[in-house]
């Protein structure tokens, strides 16, 4: 069993309990402890705290719950305080008790989880919103040009998250995320002042990375080799110029380098060119895609994608 002082950053000091409401959602007339959070009281079951939290199987056993003499009581209850912000617990308390659908929930609710099941040491839940973060914010390039770019405040909440409950794996695609932004919004996110640096560094760099292969195609590209019509394909290759130029004379911010990479390789100044210069010209882009994708956090001064992989790793275990 654990030191009673591992409760001491969790629980509240003992005293009456007042001007508190009852949770309209957990509040079970049948629980053994409720737990108040800000001014609202959440009864629940003391078994599937203990189930999932060691430290609340702590509290339980050291008897703050059955009666401790001087415990504070909630309508015949023994309640314990936390100090945890109400919005977030009403989350954990809906996963705890089977009301929350990883699969269907905002990423605000998802960060809310992260939260409080690390703080808790919950692992199994940890490690369920973990799964499901990671596919809003993914560490692979195959998986983010497949879903929506979240939103800036999801990104936000997400990095703020991450920072505090050791889960980096997320970071590079929430900065990169982020990068889509305009920079006056970015300053209303209220980001730590370490990772709005790390933010506008790796913002500038990123939108510097991808100079050189746009620079490759105006100054220095040739047609294939082997090309099978250098007429069609030189006049093509003109047409894919003027749309780089394009893309630098009007810099849209919310469009980064690698949709910007993404989307050159559809243009039909692409894909009507011959097999030969057309798969040169694609094999170009997807290298270029890969490394700058491989390089990612560390455009943020975040460690290697092997590097955060194993620390995710280890962290669920």
């Amino acid at each position: 069993m654990a030191a009673v002082f591992s409760l001491q950053p969790h629980l509240g000091p003992s005293k009456a309990i007042m001007h508190t409401a009852k949770s309209p959602d957990l509040y079970f007339e049948d629980g053994n402890i409720v737990l108040v959070v800000e001014s609202t009281a959440f009864r629940v079951y003391g078994e599937l705290l203990a189930k999932y939290s060691p430290i609340f199987m702590d509290m339980l056993q050291i008897g703050c719950v059955e009666g401790m003499q001087g415990q504070d009581t909630f309508e015949g209850c023994s309640a314990v305080q936390l100090w945890d912000r109400s919005d977030e617990a009403i989350q954990l308390l809906r996963a705890i008790h089977g009301q929350f659908n990883f699969d269907s929930e905002s990423v605000t609710h998802l960060a809310q989880v992260l939260r409080l099941s690390t703080k808790y040491l919950m692992e199994p839940i940890r490690v369920t919103v973990m799964k499901k973060l990671t596919l809003n914010f993914p560490s692979k390039l195959s998986e983010w040009s497949h879903i929506t770019a979240p939103l800036p405040e999801q990104c936000a909440d997400i990095i703020r998250t991450a920072l505090e409950t050791d889960a980096d794996i997320l970071l590079p695609a929430a900065f990169y995320a982020l990068c889509r932004v305009d920079v006056d919004q970015v300053f209303r996110l209220d980001l730590p002042p370490y990772a709005m640096q790390a933010y506008f560094e790796g913002r500038h760099d990123l939108e510097r990375a991808v100079l050189p292969l746009l620079a490759d195609i105006i100054d220095r590209m040739p047609a294939h080799y082997a090309c099978d019509d250098t007429k069609k394909c030189t006049q093509l290759m003109l047409k894919l110029k003027n749309e780089v130029l394009e893309i630098l004379r009007h810099k849209d911010y919310s469009v980064m380098p690698f949709e910007i990479v993404t989307s050159l390789t559809l243009q039909d100044s692409v894909m009507d060119q011959c097999i030969w210069c057309r798969g040169y010209l694609k094999g170009m882009f997807s290298a270029w895609l890969l490394k700058t994708w491989l390089e990612l956090p560390l455009f943020f001064r975040l460690p290697s994608w092997t590097t955060l992989e194993n620390n995710s790793k280890s962290a669920l275990c």
